[in-house]
């Protein structure tokens, strides 16, 4: 996780609350997102990353951006999200949503090794 946030601390100064199989989906996005802005086409600043109802959710604000560059951040954003409803967040194998006590997104083995 340290990797990560040294990676994109240029835009993300908050605490990752995920698993470690969500990383590579926000790495993507993240990735999408400077290369889209990296020519001074406006700034984002994330302001928070977690996990809720199974699901991988990113919130962030845009400065200075272009309605049609805010459009593809916001794109980036709902791809890492809907993808992390079919990847385990414990380790990054597909996965599926699961109706636990609480909601999670888990492959079969992580989804066994749970008290149900």
């Amino acid at each position: 996780m340290i990797e990560l946030k040294n990676k994109h601390a240029d835009i993300c100064n908050t605490p990752y609350s995920i698993g470690e199989g969500w990383y590579d989906l926000v790495d993507q996005a993240f990735n999408q997102i400077k290369e889209l802005l990296e020519n001074g086409a406006g700034s984002i600043t994330i302001t928070e990353i977690k996990e809720k109802f199974g699901e991988l959710r990113i919130y962030y604000i845009l400065e200075d951006v272009h309605d049609t560059d805010a459009f593809a951040v916001s794109q980036f954003i709902t791809e890492a999200e809907t993808l992390s409803t079919r990847t385990c967040e414990i380790c990054g194998e597909p996965g599926k949503t699961r109706d636990l006590p609480y909601i999670v997104t888990l492959c079969d083995k992580h989804y066994s090794e749970t008290d149900k």
